[in-house]
């Protein structure tokens, strides 16, 4: 063995669950290397610390709740999950897509309109024709009056 077998081969060797040809050859490079045989020696001391710790028993019911704390899935895994199922985007994207072309029918009408008389104007316009008594108390379509609003707007 030319290499150094690293620690999970050392540790197998001691707890004897190499085939016959692996021990060998571990055997044979110990017998060689002082290195492996002190990584050997720190490994049988600390299998021997562990085997003479002291046992307890494990209380009741913990296995079972550790079970099922390993089998339980957070509420994010359960939203992931349903999220990533083809028959949740379906109708996403059925919304989504009737959202977008509603706004695209609708987008033009949300801002101003160009043809709009802006309200500062029309008040002030109203004010005047009001002052001047222009403004027929009855009717706002009264014949003359628009006359008289086309013949103003002409001399403009």
């Amino acid at each position: 063995m030319n290499q150094h077998p690293d620690g999970p081969i050392l540790s197998a060797y001691l707890d004897e669950e190499l085939d016959a040809s692996e021990t060998t050859r571990v055997r044979q490079h110990e017998a060689l290397c002082s290195r492996c045989r002190e990584e050997l020696t720190s490994l049988r001391g600390v299998k021997d610390l562990l085997a003479a710790a002291q046992r307890r028993t494990m209380p009741e019911g913990l296995a079972a709740r550790l079970e099922s704390m390993i089998h339980r899935r957070s509420v994010w895994e359960i939203v992931l999950a349903r999220l990533s199922m083809p028959r949740v985007w379906v109708p996403v994207g059925t919304l989504a897509a009737a959202a977008a072309a509603l706004l695209f029918w609708l987008g033009p009408s949300f801002g101003p309109d160009p043809d709009a008389i802006p309200l500062e104007t029309l008040l002030a316009a109203h004010a005047r024709y009001e002052a001047e008594s222009l403004v027929p108390s009855g009717d706002l379509l009264h014949v003359p009056f628009s006359a008289h609003v086309a013949k103003t707007d002409e001399e403009d």
